[in-house]
C-alpha cells in the first residue's frame, strides 16, 4: 500500500516538475504561452516603450497574456509579437453568391431518386 502511495507521489512530483520546466524554457526562448515576460515592451508598429491593457476584442482569445498598445493600440501577445485582428485576417464566411458549388442532382434521367433506384434493384 505504501508503494503505491509513493509512486503516485512520485507521478505527481514528475508532472509538477514538467509543467514547471516548461514555464521556464518558454520564458526563455521568449514564446509560447506558459512563459512569464517580465521585460517591458516595444510595439511593432510604433517602436515605443509601452504598457499593455486589455481591449473588449480580445475577450475570444485565451486569456494568456497580451492586450493593446497604450500609444497606437497595436494587438500583441505578451512578447511584444503584434497579433493580427480579426478583420486583418477575413476569417468571415463567404456569401452564398461568393461561393463557387455546382448543384447536386438528385434525381437520374428517369426522375428517381437513389432511394427509389435502390428499391428498384432489390425488386428484381
Amino acid at each position: 500500500m505504501l508503494a503505491v502511495f509513493l509512486f503516485f507521489i512520485f507521478l505527481l512530483l514528475l508532472v509538477i516538475a514538467a509543467f514547471a520546466l516548461k514555464i521556464i524554457f518558454d520564458s526563455v526562448n521568449r514564446k509560447g504561452e506558459l512563459g512569464v515576460n517580465l521585460m517591458p515592451l516595444i510595439c511593432p508598429r510604433c517602436g515605443k516603450k509601452t504598457e499593455l491593457f486589455r481591449t473588449s476584442n480580445l475577450i475570444n482569445k485565451p486569456s494568456w497574456g497580451g492586450g493593446a498598445c497604450s500609444n497606437c493600440g497595436c494587438e500583441m501577445d505578451k512578447w511584444g509579437n503584434e497579433v493580427p485582428t480579426v478583420s486583418e485576417t477575413n476569417t468571415s464566411p463567404k456569401s452564398l453568391e461568393q461561393s463557387k458549388t455546382e448543384p447536386f442532382i438528385f434525381y437520374d434521367s428517369k426522375g428517381k431518386t437513389p432511394v427509389e433506384r435502390i428499391f428498384d434493384e432489390n425488386n428484381k
